[in-house]
């Protein structure tokens, strides 16, 4: 019966085999179009979203504060569109969101590619301040100590140098940036506080005998922070070596110095036997 059945509907004798086979083609037709169904879907993800679409993303990111994901859809937007209106941007706000993330060494990394890149673009002091910033704030900590008169002869000044400079560069490439006021601030600050790690240095070195040491440390407060307060200390620190020394001529002259530059110092009222 069964087979007359099939005999009917396919005009060809049944087997109890043909429901099976049927079945079979059946499934795999559901298969094959679940298989496109899928491949559609991939595709869909690996499009390449329009230069707008992603710096937009990128935008809505940045200001919820989504910095890893922020990173990720600008690099993507760069590597998409590398000639594109919002390449450079997205250059710059990648240093940011590395930046607020607190990955030192990407911002490092990424300001130095933006500023070897573009030269001459306006953004190189924004990119200049944000290097600054990463390291000043890597040791801000220790900006405190370095004002202060703890042992500082193992102190490790790299960071704070690096922000200097970099401090330096915004404000003397572009003088009138938007960042430039505040870039002089902080070099300022940071003269100060490193012409002090010099002082005390040149102090402790002086405290243990070891005067030539702390002459070469007064130097170089002389030498490269001379616009600081610190500068009235090192004259005297050379002024007291070599007098312990037993150079008088020397601490003579360091002494007219003082005296010329720093009438009312309190060093000069002090007895080093030295006219």
């Amino acid at each position: 019966m069964f087979n007359s059945f099939l005999e009917r509907c396919t005009g060809k004798p049944g087997t109890s085999h043909g429901p099976i086979r049927s079945v079979i083609v059946l499934l795999g037709i559901v298969l094959i179009s679940g298989c496109g169904m899928f491949d559609k879907k991939d595709d869909e993800d690996t499009v390449t979203k329009p230069a707008d679409e992603l710096y937009a993303e990128a935008r809505v990111q940045l200001e919820d504060t989504e910095w890893e994901e922020a990173i990720e859809t600008l690099r993507k937007l760069e590597a998409e569109y590398p000639y594109g209106d919002h390449a450079l941007q997205a250059q710059i706000d990648t240093i940011y969101a590395y930046y607020r993330l607190g990955d030192v060494g990407m911002v490092k990394a990424s300001a130095d590619r933006f500023i070897r890149l573009h030269p001459t673009h306006e953004s190189v002091a924004y990119a200049y301040y944000l290097k600054g910033m990463v390291s000043y704030q890597e040791d801000k900590s220790l900006l405190g100590v370095f004002m202060g008169k703890d042992d500082l002869s193992d102190r490790d000044a790299t960071n704070m140098l690096e922000a200097l400079d970099a401090f330096k560069q915004s404000y003397e490439l572009f003088p009138d940036s938007q960042y430039a006021p505040s870039a002089r601030k902080r070099a300022k600050d940071m003269q100060d506080a490193l012409a002090n790690y010099e002082v005390n240095v040149a102090r402790f070195y002086y405290s243990r005998d070891a005067h030539v040491a702390a002459i070469n440390r007064a130097e170089r407060v002389i030498e490269n922070y001379s616009t600081t307060p610190a500068v009235e200390e090192a004259l005297a620190v050379m002024m007291q070596s070599y007098a312990r020394m037993g150079m008088t001529d020397l601490a003579a002259d360091s002494r007219r110095v003082l005296e010329l530059n720093f009438p009312e110092s309190r060093y000069l009222r002090e007895d080093t036997g030295i006219e």
